[in-house]
C-alpha cells in the first residue's frame, strides 16, 4: 500500500499537502512545518516505510514513519496548526491558511488503512513529493 503526499509550495508557517492513497478515493490533507521551523524542518521528500507504533508524545499508536534521514520519532498525527507538529504531519479532512481541520476523524481514517494493511502483512509506505515547477 503506497501512499502519496504532494506539497504544495511552503509557506512561511506551514507547509500544507495532499495525501491520498494510490487506486482509491482516499484524499486527506496535511500541515508541516514552514519555512520558519529551522529546528524541526519538514522532511526530505524520498518514500518511506510506514509502521503503526506508540507514540509517548500523542498517548496512543500513531503511523511513524522509518528511517528519516536525521531524524526519529517521525509521526503521522491529530493536530490543526503549526504549533502542534515538531516536525510531522497533521491530518485533517479541511484546509484552510495555516490550518488543518476535522483531524481526529482524519487521523481515525488513516489508521484503520494502516492497521488493516498491517493485519493483512501488507507493508505500508508514504511518498513525499514537492510541486511541479510550472
Amino acid at each position: 500500500m503506497t501512499f502519496t503526499l504532494t506539497r504544495h509550495a511552503p509557506g512561511t508557517h506551514s507547509t500544507l499537502g495532499d495525501l491520498t492513497l494510490e487506486g482509491s478515493y482516499f484524499h486527506l490533507y496535511t500541515l508541516e512545518p514552514g519555512t520558519d521551523r529551522v529546528d524541526f524542518p519538514r522532511i526530505p521528500t524520498g518514500t518511506y516505510e510506514v509502521i503503526m507504533r506508540e507514540s509517548a508524545k500523542q498517548g496512543c499508536r500513531v503511523p511513524g514513519l522509518v528511517n528519516v534521514p536525521g531524524r526519529t520519532d517521525i509521526e503521522m498525527h491529530i493536530g490543526n496548526y503549526p504549533h502542534d507538529t515538531l516536525g510531522c504531519q497533521l491530518v485533517g479532512y479541511t484546509l484552510g491558511a495555516d490550518y488543518v481541520g476535522v483531524s481526529r476523524p482524519a487521523f481515525g481514517a488513516l489508521v484503520a488503512l494502516i492497521e488493516g494493511a498491517e493485519a493483512h502483512a501488507e507493508r505500508v509506505f508514504l511518498t513525499i513529493t514537492e510541486p511541479e515547477a510550472p
